[in-house]
Parts: structure tokens; C-alpha cells; sequence
């Protein structure tokens, strides 16, 4: 978009004007609502400064959503996928020290995640002195069965390491 230098001098004096009754009350940004938000007659006297061109921000959303009425919506359906998951969970009080070889244990399982994730797998962890925990296993359009498969090695992984 091209500005002239007076479009582009005006910008400048309404940010100034706006930045400075923000800055007076000790905010770092002015929000639809707010005390320092300008008016509609300022968003209109703006706006002729750029022929019109401006683009409103209402309603504000925000990541939860927003409360306004939605009027109309354009969804793009897909047909329905299979999912397939799993969930693996080990809680041993006795994993205190992170030197007793625990970490290794860890290690052991991560040799097994690019095969699951190569698979089509999503996999999310955590692991913690004392546990090895939310496991999940998330397969978009994959069978129980295939499931099963692409987690033997998994299991083996977790067997030989003393984990179940």
C-alpha cells in the first residue's frame, strides 16, 4: 500500500496522541472498551485521513473465544477418520536419585519414537524423577490393529527396560 507523506504524517500524529494518553495512564496497549480507545467520530475522522480504507477491530476475540453473536459461519466439512490411541503411565516412588540409571531407562524409549512417529503417530510425553508419565498416542485414520503393531516395539522398549 502506498502513503503519502501527508497519509503518512497523520498516522503518526493520531499514534503519538493515542500512545501518549497510554502511555500517561500507565498501559502498554489501548483495547476496544478502554478509556483511551477512541470513538467512533475519532475512528471517522481517522478513517478520511486514509479515504476510507480502515478496517474496524470488532469484536475482539481471544484465544477461549469470544461472547458475541455469530452471525453467520462457513464451515468445510471432511468425512469422519478413524482415530486410534493409546495412553502409557509409570509412577515408581522409588526413582528419587537422577543418577540411578533412570534417565537411561528414558533413553531406551526414545529410540522407539521416530518408528511411532514415522507411522503416522502423534506422541506426547513427560518425564520426572520419580515417573514417566502421560504417554499418548494419538493415530489419525489408523485401525486398532495397525495400532497395535506400530506399538510393539514400543512394548518391547518398556518390557526390557523393567518398566512393566
Amino acid at each position: 500500500m502506498r502513503l503519502s507523506l501527508l497519509t503518512a504524517i497523520s498516522y503518526g500524529l493520531v499514534l503519538v496522541s493515542f500512545s501518549g494518553s497510554v502511555l500517561s495512564q500507565g498501559m502498554c496497549k489501548c483495547c476496544p472498551g478502554d478509556d483511551c480507545w477512541p470513538d467512533r467520530e475519532e475512528w471517522a475522522r481517522l478513517n478520511q485521513t486514509d479515504g476510507g480504507r480502515l478496517v474496524a477491530t470488532a469484536p475482539v476475540g481471544s484465544p477461549a473465544g469470544n461472547f458475541d453473536v455469530v452471525v453467520s459461519v462457513t464451515v468445510k466439512a471432511h468425512s469422519d477418520a478413524r482415530v486410534a490411541g493409546a495412553n502409557f503411565q509409570v509412577i515408581n516412588p522409588s526413582w528419587r536419585d537422577r543418577d540411578d540409571g533412570n534417565l537411561a531407562r528414558f533413553d531406551s524409549l526414545h529410540t522407539a519414537f521416530p518408528a511411532l512417529v514415522n507411522a503416522g503417530l502423534t506422541v506426547v510425553y513427560y518425564a520426572h524423577k520419580t515417573m514417566f508419565g502421560g504417554l499418548t498416542l494419538t493415530g489419525y485414520n489408523m485401525t486398532l490393529a495397525k495400532l497395535r503393531r506400530t506399538l510393539a516395539p514400543l512394548e518391547a522398549a518398556v518390557k526390557s527396560k523393567g518398566f512393566i
